[in-house]
């Protein structure tokens, strides 16, 4: 590996007294293919602070699509929900991974729950947003996007979401883009010649659906 790898490998063994430590080194395991110690890694990072939701929530994406064991993943999810009710990143992880099979009805309460947990967490209502589009109830999902702009104008994220979803409501998507326009008068959005107007995933390319 790269003498930067190794540098930053050596810093984390020497720190295994911290959680992160190990969820780091779990990360990198899986950067260089050292998949076989990944999985003690995040269970090394639980054991010193069983409430670092991160390595919880990669040791579950870690059952899932390294090892096509979901129901694993979604019951260490479910076990951690029950133990931290107001963790929202659980409920987040939980929702994504009922989505991928197809557990739509149950995801969208999964996601509900985690922008109620964590409403400032744009990434959260994204996602809500995109679920309850997807779900039948459009209005609801404009008005979550609406919501999360009115607090946070400038995620531009969040503003093409909502563009995407407006459908035939000039008016408000006029008023949408002269205020991106207003942010960055060279964003790309304006360089695009379509006529319905921009479509596009959280990252800002053209595209849709969840992450």
């Amino acid at each position: 590996p790269p003498a930067w790898l190794a540098e930053y490998e050596a810093v984390q063994q020497g720190l295994l007294e911290r959680a992160d430590a190990h969820f780091n080194l779990a990360n990198l395991y899986l950067l260089t293919g050292r998949q076989d110690r990944v999985q003690a890694a995040l269970r090394d990072a639980l054991r010193r602070d069983p409430a670092f939701f991160p390595a919880t929530v990669l040791l579950a994406q870690w059952f899932e699509q390294y090892k096509g064991e979901a129901d694993r993943a979604r019951a260490l999810l479910r076990e951690q929900i029950t133990r931290y009710p107001d963790e929202a990143s659980l409920r987040h992880a939980l929702g994504l991974s009922l989505v991928r099979h197809r557990e739509h009805r149950a995801a969208l309460v999964a996601f509900q729950a985690a922008h109620r947990l964590a409403p400032d967490n744009g990434d959260y209502a994204y996602v809500l947003a995109i679920a309850l589009h997807d779900g039948g109830q459009p209005r609801r999902a404009r008005q979550v996007l609406r919501q999360q702009l009115r607090a946070h104008p400038a995620d531009r994220s969040l503003r093409l979401a909502l563009l995407n979803l407006l459908g035939d409501r000039p008016d408000e998507r006029r008023a949408l883009l002269a205020e991106l326009r207003e942010q960055n008068p060279w964003d790309p959005v304006f360089s695009r010649q379509s006529g319905t107007g921009p479509h596009h995933d959280k990252n800002g390319e053209q595209g849709g659906g969840y992450e």
